[in-house]
């Protein structure tokens, strides 16, 4: 994997019948450290002034997103485990729960694909089914 990547993430929400869909794609640096990858990038925030700066840390068994900026949270997707955390917003915090059902990873030489289906909760409430994907391409030269 070169250090210089493409990443795109698409996610969805399901929520009774509706399913609400979001993607993005951006630039961003790659590198490995004690058998674990990083992956930096900058993405704008959608309804606020400003950036988020994202890393992501993949490992076999676990990914954890961290983001900072015009919105700041610490996501953590491990199979059948439940994480809280804070979800800061321009207009405030929350509290949200994520209870990852299923996780994957698969790695080639110049790719990283990722899949996570997980519950998010906000006050200990079901607000949505959900499903994060990752893909990380090395940026040809």
């Amino acid at each position: 994997m070169t250090k210089e990547i493409s990443i795109k993430i698409s996610g969805s929400q399901a929520l009774g019948g509706d399913v609400a869909t979001v993607e993005t794609e951006a630039c961003g640096e790659y590198y490995k450290k004690n058998g674990k990858h990083y992956i930096v990038f900058d993405q704008a925030a959608e309804g606020a002034s400003g950036t988020v700066k994202n890393l992501i840390r993949l490992e076999e068994e676990r990914m954890e997103i961290t983001k900072r900026g015009a919105v700041a949270v610490r996501m953590v997707f491990e199979r059948e485990k439940c994480f809280q955390s804070i979800y800061q917003t321009p207009y405030g915090g929350f509290p949200i729960e994520i209870e990852t059902k299923e996780f994957a990873v698969r790695e080639t030489e110049t790719r990283i694909g990722v899949m996570a289906d997980y519950v998010l909760r906000a006050d200990r409430k079901h607000l949505a089914d959900c499903r994060i994907r990752l893909e990380v391409r090395a940026e040809e030269g």
